[in-house]
């Protein structure tokens, strides 16, 4: 079960990161890969409470290890079950099988529910993803001629950052995007550029003048 997962790549803007983290993927992969298991663990364990997938993941490999942390089967059994929550998939087996040879399933329980409260994706998106109770939802239905994906910033990628933008933008009567304007970011000034690059040359069908926020 030795498969620790290395770096990967995000290539959606609108993503988790807190703009006070100090780790990132990169630098946590290097610990562990030179065997500074305490500070690739403390590297990840950061990256965790922010809802990075991988990071959780890797904090699962090294809990079921003994790696930077103490060797505990209801903390990786919790960590591998929370990977799952975030879209790794190979984590659930790995977490189904702790559970089919762990003795106290009252505790295996316990310390999900402990862990969920922290590091679980419902959690993790109250406190980072922005509120958009009050954006303005165009009537009707646009339609969208043209689009653009931003590219992945160079920097962000290079650290293993993820991140979101909320973008308020109109559109004139011949479908172009006009007036863009950046609501709020996480981390700031990293995605917003690349967003913006790319949605200035989104093209909509003509004649659906619309303020949009997305």
């Amino acid at each position: 079960m030795n498969h620790f997962r290395p770096i990967k790549l995000l290539v959606l803007i609108l993503v988790l990161l807190s703009p006070t983290s100090q780790a990132d993927l990169y630098t946590a992969t290097q610990y562990y890969q030179q065997q500074k298991y305490v500070k690739a663990y403390n590297e990840f364990y950061q990256l965790a409470q922010l809802g990075n997938g991988d990071a959780i993941y890797n904090l699962a490999v090294m809990s079921l290890h003994g790696q930077g942390t103490e060797k505990n089967l209801s903390s990786a059994h919790a960590w591998f079950s929370l990977a799952a929550e975030y879209g790794i998939s190979e984590s659930l087996k790995t977490a189904q099988l702790i559970s089919s040879q762990y003795a106290n399933q009252q505790v295996l329980a316990q310390v999900l529910n402990d862990k969920k409260e922290r590091f679980g994706y419902q959690h993790v998106s109250q406190s980072y993803y922005p509120n958009l109770d009050h954006t303005i939802a165009p009537s009707g239905t646009l339609s969208r001629v043209y689009e653009k994906l931003p590219e992945y910033p160079e920097q962000a990628a290079r650290q293993g950052l993820e991140g979101w933008v909320w973008l308020e933008f109109d559109i004139d009567t011949s479908g172009v995007v006009k007036n863009l304007v950046v609501i709020d970011d996480y981390p700031k000034n990293i995605f917003a550029s690349a967003l913006i690059n790319a949605v200035s040359v989104w093209r909509y069908k003509p004649g659906q003048a619309k303020k949009i926020i997305r």
